[in-house]
């Protein structure tokens, strides 16, 4: 009920803030397209900018390397640069990544997943995903 919610207070909105999470914890991990972070983000900003007429900021963008997905993690991070452009054009004027280091202490909904979202790991090793967000620095 987002529009019901919104609707009555977006021309009111600076900008509208939405997420992208992924973890090989999530039920939905084995999807085909699961781990394409920047078509499901170019999706769903195309949903808000055509219900809302706002800014976007793709405030929260998490991707977890637990269960040995370093390569997986980069990837979906590519998945965001390959599709900047598009992004942009759907009205999406910046990104944040949910965290640089990761927490051996975090809790959440993706349970033991949530430890790994970091791009440099808790003993401070830098994982593939770093040079990728690097990438979108230049």
């Amino acid at each position: 009920h987002l529009e019901a919610v919104l609707g009555p207070v977006a021309e009111d909105l600076d900008f509208i803030g939405f997420q992208e999470m992924r973890a090989d914890t999530d039920l939905r991990a084995a999807e085909p397209g699961y781990l394409d972070v920047g078509e499901a983000g170019i999706c769903y900003a195309r949903y808000l900018q055509r219900a809302f007429q706002r800014p976007l900021l793709l405030g929260y963008v998490a991707v977890s390397s637990h269960g040995g997905w370093e390569d997986e993690q980069a990837s979906a991070l590519a998945s965001l640069l390959e599709r900047r452009v598009a992004l942009r054009e759907a009205g999406v004027f910046g990104w944040v990544y949910f965290q640089l280091f990761d927490d051996p202490a975090h809790t959440g909904y993706f349970g033991a997943a949530e430890r790994d979202f970091g791009l440099i790991t808790a003993e401070r090793r830098p994982k593939p995903a770093l040079e990728i967000f690097r990438a979108f620095l230049r």
